[in-house]
């Protein structure tokens, strides 16, 4: 069974790619249309510092586009190859999501071989300085035009951006959560930050449509160190589809900030991009990077 559309993978009506493949036409279909979503960037790392010096957190990584195309089928040959994007890995700067596309068997993926493509998100970066300076997220995939590929000219074509990842805090106020309210895959939150008191910015959750899907929260603990708590995980919907995020990750703070490390940004999901890590300390070799993007999915369906 596919889990995500809850329909048996043989049911030729509604073929999911979660990975890079072989799309064959069914026999007696008449329109196919193509939904398309490119793979999330990875969010950012936290700043490194030295002891309780203030340090800002990551840009969180932003969403994959999403593009649709209905297309007679007899204007479709018998195969195409469909490329899944990757998501973008979280690391001290993110990695940008891959792009999802449909091409004609042995194209060479530029647009005169190119059915339709959704653009993956950038990822966050890491920050420029310590404490005081905002750290830019990731941009949402940008939209395809019709222009790009000369089949969208045989069909109803549109394209959305994916979601802007969130700036990582360069302050002591607690960041604003990454608003779902305009894109399907959300940007990850930005991370949290500290100054050379201690005093931390929260990091970004993702606010959710709270009906279909919850806010995605900030871990948060009743003692002084957060800073071994990460960003959780983004979620997703299927009916109707939307993908969030990863949040942002808690900056090192405490008694032990000499020695602790801050949070690794959450994950993203089918899209989405990665939470922004928690300002670091320069004890710490590796902790403290962004999440990892989601990767990018395509369901084609026949009528």
């Amino acid at each position: 069974m596919d889990f995500l559309f809850n329909t048996p993978n043989t049911d030729y009506r509604n073929q999911v790619f979660y990975a890079s493949g072989v799309w064959k036409k069914p026999i007696g279909v008449t329109m196919i249309q193509f939904f398309l979503v490119g793979a999330g960037g990875g969010g950012g790392g936290g700043f490194l510092s030295t002891g309780s010096t203030a340090t800002s957190g990551g840009g969180g990584g932003g969403g994959g586009a999403q593009t649709k195309l209905l297309i007679p089928a007899i204007f479709l040959p018998d195969e195409l190859y469909v490329n899944i994007g990757v998501g973008g890995a979280g690391g001290v700067n993110g990695v940008s999501g891959g792009t999802t596309y449909v091409d004609l068997i042995n194209g060479n993926n530029t647009s005169a071989t190119l059915i339709a493509y959704a653009n993956g998100g950038s990822g966050g970066t890491y920050p420029a300085t310590g404490s005081g300076t905002i750290t830019n997220g990731g941009a949402g995939g940008v939209v395809s035009t019709a222009g790009d590929t000369v089949y969208t000219g045989l069909g109803l074509f549109s394209s959305v951006a994916g979601g802007a990842g969130g700036n990582g805090s360069g302050g002591t106020t607690a960041l604003a959560g990454i608003s779902t309210a305009t894109s399907l895959t959300s940007g990850g939150g930005g991370g949290g930050s500290r100054n050379a008191a201690n005093t931390r910015g929260a990091p970004a959750g993702i606010t959710g449509n709270n009906v279909f899907l919850p806010n995605v929260t900030i871990r948060t603990v009743t003692n002084s160190d957060f800073t071994t708590y990460g960003g959780v995980d983004g979620v997703y919907s299927v009916s109707p589809f939307q993908s969030y995020g990863g949040a942002g990750a808690h900056s090192t703070s405490g008694s032990n900030v000499t020695t602790l490390c801050g949070g690794v940004g959450g994950n993203g999901l089918l899209g989405s991009g990665g939470g922004g890590g928690g300002g670091n300390n320069s004890a710490c070799a590796s902790p403290g990077n962004g999440g990892n993007g989601g990767n990018g999915f395509a369901l084609i369906t026949c009528f």
